[in-house]
């Protein structure tokens, strides 16, 4: 992988609220050319990659949290900018929102976090 593009998701990982136009401003090129650069390496632009990864990202705090652990603290640890941005992306991706996937099921398996 083009050691951009692998900085710019370890950068994602690090600071899940980071803006496609910083990380396009810290490799010097245009918004553009980033996001092409970016798809033809990854499969998808950044702004999907961020949803997922941030969907991702609350999944595993739902998943190996506690019950102290509130939606708004899952939110901005995840990259969203508030509750109601997480809850309506959660629902976009998912069908669901966070508290009725974990009434209805487990969030994901984690067999890939914690293989057998």
């Amino acid at each position: 992988m083009d050691m951009r593009i692998d900085t710019a998701i370890r950068q994602m990982f690090v600071n899940p609220r980071i803006k496609v136009d910083e990380m396009s401003m810290a490799f010097c090129l245009s918004r553009k050319q980033f996001e092409r650069e970016f798809y033809s390496m990854v499969g998808m632009n950044p702004k999907e990659y961020k949803q997922v990864f941030s969907f991702r990202k609350a999944l595993a705090y739902m998943q190996n949290g506690s019950d102290t652990i509130n939606q708004v603290h899952i939110a901005l640890e995840s990259g969203y900018s508030d509750q109601s941005h997480f809850i309506c992306e959660f629902k976009k991706i998912s069908g669901y929102t966070p508290v009725t996937l974990l009434e209805s099921t487990n969030p994901y398996p984690d067999l890939f976090t914690n293989p057998i």
